[in-house]
């Protein structure tokens, strides 16, 4: 019985961390588009007049971004509490590796270029889609 009480204190404990680490981390992606969204109408409001239209305009289109970026992070949440709350179940669809891949590669290339790295991914079409 003390084996048990004492597994289910840990996995208790493993729960609570997980949690406070995603919350952590959840704070963290809302703060950054938050603090760059907030930069750029102080820096609006701050020099008003003196911004020409073209400037103007690259403040409105970071701010745009980062108000979309943070509705896509508030959804997401909302998403995950409704699961938590086991309001809704996952559902189970096909999707391609390849397309995955590609992905990956293309938001790290920047980065990878810049060390010197080189990506190469080739896929049998035999598995190319895969079922989660």
């Amino acid at each position: 019985m003390s084996s048990a009480f004492q597994k289910y204190l840990h996995d208790l404990e493993n729960h609570d961390r997980m949690r406070r680490e995603l919350i952590a981390n959840f704070s963290h992606d809302l703060r950054s588009p938050l603090a760059s969204a907030r930069g750029c109408i102080e820096t609006v409001m701050i020099k008003d007049q003196a911004l020409f239209k073209k400037e103007r305009k690259k403040f409105l289109r970071i701010i745009h971004k980062n108000i979309v970026h943070l509705n896509d992070l508030v959804n997401a949440l909302f998403e995950l509490a409704k699961f938590d709350a086991k309001k809704i179940e996952p559902t189970i669809e096909p999707f391609s590796i390849a397309e995955l891949a590609q992905d990956i590669v293309l938001k790290f290339q920047p980065q990878a270029e810049a060390l010197g790295v080189n990506f190469n991914i080739t896929f049998s079409p035999k598995y190319t889609t895969c079922q989660w």
